[in-house]
């Protein structure tokens, strides 16, 4: 289990808290979010000819979300997604899933 708190763009802090549900090593890894929102997501690090491919598969409740948590939503989701790539490019391409990098 992981917490934290972040700092949104407007200042304003949010508690979260998350568990690894599943881990592959080295290959894949299932994690829950509990807070803010529900949600879980699909890391999966795969290598390909001339790099590295990163996929994210995200999957949230059935509801009808405010505009302000889609855009949240999608900055976390460009935030992990930078976050990999810098990794990805630092290490050459030899990454495994480290769940400590969307916090």
């Amino acid at each position: 289990m992981q917490w934290e708190i972040r700092r949104l763009d407007d200042g304003r802090l949010r508690p979260c808290l998350s568990e690894i549900q599943e881990r592959a090593e080295g290959r894949s890894a299932t994690v829950l979010e509990i807070l803010p929102l529900t949600s879980e997501t699909l890391y999966r690090i795969e290598p390909e000819a001339g790099g590295t491919r990163l996929t994210l598969t995200c999957r949230y409740p059935v509801r009808t979300l405010t505009t302000e948590q889609q855009k949240e939503l999608a900055a976390g989701i460009s935030y992990l997604v930078d976050r990999y790539k810098t990794l990805i490019e630092d290490a050459g391409g030899q990454v495994e899933p480290d769940l400590g990098l969307y916090g």
